[in-house]
Parts: C-alpha cells; structure tokens; sequence
C-alpha cells in the first residue's frame, strides 16, 4: 500500500512541476501580451495626442495673437 503511495506521489510530483513550468510560462506570455497592448494603445494615445496638442497649440497662438492685436 505505501509502494502505491509513494509512486503516485512521484508522479504527481513531475506532473506538478510541468503544470508549475506551463503556468508560469503562460503567466509570463499573458504579462508580455498585457504590457504590448499598453504600450501599443499609449503609443496610439501619444500620436493621437501630439496631434491634437498641435491643433491645440495652433489654436492657442491664434487667441495669442487676437488678444494682443
């Protein structure tokens, strides 16, 4: 009965350690495609932004300039 025990205790034991490296190696590819979408939209973001800062800018020096004529 031990014998038993023990063998599928064994076995468990390297099935336990394949599905802790899987997990971590599917936690890690989860991490890496969150952070590439980050960066991915704050890069759209970014773009998106410098060109409405400059619209914004454009706007701003014509108030500048229509307050100062």
């Amino acid at each position: 009965m031990t014998k038993v025990i023990i063998s599928s205790t064994l076995v468990l034991e390297s099935d336990s350690k394949i599905g802790h490296w899987s997990l971590v190696i599917g936690h890690w590819s989860l991490v890496i495609g969150h952070w590439s979408l980050i960066i991915s939209h704050w890069y759209k973001g970014q773009t998106t932004n410098n060109k409405r800062q400059m619209t914004n800018d454009k706007r701003q020096k014509s108030l500048y300039f229509g307050w100062h004529i």
